[in-house]
């Protein structure tokens, strides 16, 4: 799960090991910034287990910031925090419904490179169903979760889109 504040991203470990192992390049600014932190507080990724998965790190490194920002396989807590249980399990059943289409497609694909891609985006449904299973957990008190002190800051604002900028610039003007 992440969290993004203005100047600063929480991300939690396991977060970390999946974008590490996700990527044949991983983000250059993003991998120093987690080799740097992991060496200031002796950790190595091969230490992350079952007591610390679950722990944030944060970032402060604004090319990692918009690097977990702009990551969609990520939970963004966020986005999830004041959702019910049952729109939770009908967002994780929609990512099965587009895992499954995804699945579908990569059978009738014949580049290794589609292929690739492909099955990367079916990974990344299934992570983020992980995720969103784990939070269901926490939100039905069969788990804890120790949010970092950047919550209670204010919502680093979305980068705006040029489709977004174009409708406002050609939007009829009321007065």
């Amino acid at each position: 799960m992440k969290i993004i504040r203005e100047n600063v991203a929480c991300l939690q470990f396991e977060d970390i090991n999946y974008l590490l192992g996700r990527e044949k390049s991983v983000d250059k600014p993003f991998f120093e910034e987690v080799s740097n932190i992991f060496d200031k507080i002796g950790l190595k990724l091969d230490d992350i287990d079952v007591k610390n998965k679950y722990s944030f790190i944060k970032f402060t490194n604004p090319d990692s910031i918009d690097y977990i920002d702009s990551v969609d396989c990520i939970v963004d807590y966020d986005e999830v925090k004041n959702l019910s249980l049952a729109d939770l399990v009908n967002k994780s059943n929609t990512n099965d419904i587009v895992k499954s289409e995804l699945i579908n497609k990569i059978k009738s694909l014949s580049s290794e490179r589609e292929i690739d891609i492909c099955v990367q985006k079916v990974n990344d449904l299934i992570y983020k169903n992980y995720q969103i299973d784990a939070f269901l957990e926490y939100k039905r008190g069969y788990r804890k979760l120790e949010l970092p002190e950047i919550v209670k800051l204010p919502r680093r604002k979305k980068k705006r889109g040029l489709l977004i900028t174009l409708k406002n610039v050609f939007a009829p003007k009321t007065n």
